[in-house]
């Protein structure tokens, strides 16, 4: 019987690492079915308009922060991206007690102001954002064979959204060793890079994304 016992623990604790190199569709936010007022301000705070990726962590008592590329215009500047990270200079759950509605009134919206959060940008170019991108498209789209999280009940802790072409998956406190947990290290590196305005660890990013993206697809 504590044979039987051990092995169905082992087993699960395989399966919930195994899910865990895989994101699940957001289970609230803008691009998912469940759309909160806390949703739409802070995207509309920290994100903004974007037209490659976008990357969103909201802690529960720290403050929350978003990263996201967009390509300039001007015909001599189609190689370039522009990196923006946005760090919250509070929590903007609790400063606003926004709660857990899912009624829209736009009317109750705090105002955007820019004092409310810290803005950081860097320009790169298309080969280091493609690599980038491409992972986090890996990642987002296979979320849509996955179960939503929306029924969890969540503890306190961190949520990590990813947006690409209007499409939104999410991971919340992935465990050491996952696949999630890598792909949540680049991104945060990447913000770093970004705040800092340093350049110099873009190419190890870039090759560390390409290494996840093939071990990624490895284990498909």
């Amino acid at each position: 019987m504590k044979k039987i016992l051990l092995i169905i623990l082992l087993s699960l604790a395989a399966f919930s690492g195994k899910a865990q190199d895989r994101l699940v569709p957001a289970s609230s936010g803008i691009y998912s079915p469940y759309t909160s007022i806390y949703d739409v301000y802070l995207s509309e705070l920290l994100i903004g308009q974007w037209n490659e990726f976008a990357y969103i962590c909201t802690p529960s008592f720290t403050n929350e922060y978003a990263l996201k590329c967009w390509i300039p215009g001007g015909p001599n500047r189609q190689n370039e991206r522009i990196l923006v990270l946005r760090e919250a200079k509070f929590n903007v759950w609790y400063k606003f007690d926004f709660g857990y509605g899912f009624e829209i009134d736009r009317k109750k919206l705090p105002k955007l102001k820019e004092d409310y959060y810290n803005e950081y940008t860097l320009e790169v170019n298309q080969e280091v954002v493609e690599p980038i991108k491409n992972l986090l498209e890996a990642f987002v789209y296979d979320s849509r064979f996955m179960r939503p999280d929306e029924n969890q009940v969540r503890k306190d802790g961190t949520t990590h959204v990813f947006m690409v072409k209007k499409a939104a998956a999410e991971c919340w406190i992935p465990n050491e060793g996952t696949l999630c947990l890598e792909l949540v290290h680049i991104m945060n590196d990447l913000s770093n890079c970004v705040k800092n305005g340093n350049a110099t660890k873009l190419p190890s990013i870039v090759e560390r994304a390409n290494a996840l993206l093939l071990k990624y697809n490895n284990s498909l």
